[in-house]
C-alpha cells in the first residue's frame, strides 16, 4: 500500500504528509473487506501507524535502518549530539589552562570570574595566545539561549566554524544551557504527537514529557470524503522542513507500504480459510 507523501512549501515551514489511497483503492477495499471494516477506518488506522513510523524515524536517530532503535537509545543519540554542539560554541572558564595554577594571571582570572567582570575577562582572552582564534572569542551574555539559536544552522545544528567565535561563560551557566538544549531533543518527534493521538495511537512517555514545550502538529481528516479521501499529518515545528528530508519520508512510506501489503495478504488468507471451512 503506497502512502504517498505530499510535502508542501507554505509560507510557514512545515512538513505535510498526505496519506492518499487513490493508487491503491482496489487493494484497500479488499483489505477492508477481509478485516470487516470500512474503507475510512482502514485509512485512519494506516495514517496513525504512519504517524508512529514518522515519529520513530524523525531525528534524532542513529543509522537509519527502519528506525529500530529504542526511544531511550534515540534520546541518548540526540543528547550526545546536542552536547557536542554546545561544547563547540561555548566553553566554561574552568576549561582554560590560564584558570589553573597559582600564577598571577590565574589568580586574577578567578577573581574576575567571581566578580562577573566580563569586560576584563574578554580583554584578557582576546589578548591571550591560548587559541589561534582567541582574538574573536566573546563572553557569553546572560541571554545564552538566544546566542545558541543564533549560531545554529538551518538544520538546527551548531557548525564546526562556531569554534572560531567561541563564547565563554561560567561552568554552571554552560551546564544549564546544555541541560536546557538536551531537554528539547525530542521536540521534532513530538511534532507528530497531535495527529497520532487523535488517530487513536499511543505516544511514548519520553515524547509526552516534552509536549508542553513544542507544537504538536495538526491532523486533517478527510477519510470520509466521497472523492479523494485522505488524511493529512502535519508537523509544524519551525525547523521540520530542514530536518525531515524527502528521502526519509519516502523510506518510511515504503516500509509502511510493505507492512500493509503483508497484513492484507494475511487477512485475505484468513478469509479464504474461513470460507473453506464453511464449505467442508
Amino acid at each position: 500500500m503506497p502512502l504517498a507523501p505530499n510535502i508542501n512549501t507554505p509560507i510557514a515551514p512545515h512538513v505535510d504528509i498526505d496519506v492518499d489511497i487513490s493508487l491503491l483503492e482496489h487493494e484497500l477495499a479488499r483489505f477492508a473487506e477481509a478485516t470487516d471494516r470500512d474503507l475510512a477506518a482502514v485509512l485512519r488506522q494506516q495514517a496513525g501507524l504512519l504517524g508512529e513510523d514518522m515519529m520513530r524515524a524523525t531525528p534524532p536517530v542513529g543509522k537509519f535502518t527502519g528506525a529500530k532503535e529504542s526511544w531511550s537509545a534515540q534520546r541518548k543519540i540526540g543528547r550526545a549530539a546536542v552536547g557536542r554542539d554546545i561544547d563547540r560554541m561555548a566553553g566554561s572558564f574552568n576549561e582554560l589552562e590560564m584558570m589553573s595554577g597559582t600564577g598571577r594571571l590565574a589568580t586574577r582570572m578567578r577573581k574576575l570570574v567571581r566578580r562577573g567582570d566580563t569586560n576584563a575577562i574578554a580583554s584578557i582572552l582576546r589578548a591571550s595566545k591560548v587559541h589561534p582564534s582567541a582574538s574573536s572569542w566573546h563572553i557569553l551574555p546572560a541571554d545564552i539561549e538566544s546566542v545558541h539559536k543564533l549560531v545554529r544552522n538551518t538544520r538546527g545544528r551548531v557548525p564546526q566554524s562556531a569554534d572560531r567565535n567561541k563564547r565563554w561563560l561560567k561552568a554552571r551557566d554552560k551546564a544549564r544551557l546544555k541541560r536546557q538544549a538536551q531537554a528539547r531533543v525530542f521536540n521534532l518527534k513530538a511534532g507528530w504527537a497531535g495527529p497520532v493521538r487523535r488517530l487513536g495511537r499511543n505516544v511514548p512517555a519520553m515524547i509526552s514529557r516534552v509536549l508542553g514545550t513544542t507544537t504538536q502538529g495538526r491532523l486533517v481528516d478527510r477519510a470520509d470524503a466521497p472523492r479523494d479521501p485522505h488524511v493529512d499529518l502535519i508537523n509544524v515545528v519551525s525547523y521540520a522542513r530542514q530536518q525531515i528530508r524527502q528521502s526519509l519520508v519516502s523510506t518510511v512510506i515504503r516500509n509502511r507500504r510493505g507492512k500493509v501489503e503483508r497484513q492484507m495478504a494475511v487477512a485475505i488468507d484468513r478469509q479464504a480459510r474461513r470460507a473453506s471451512r464453511r464449505l467442508t
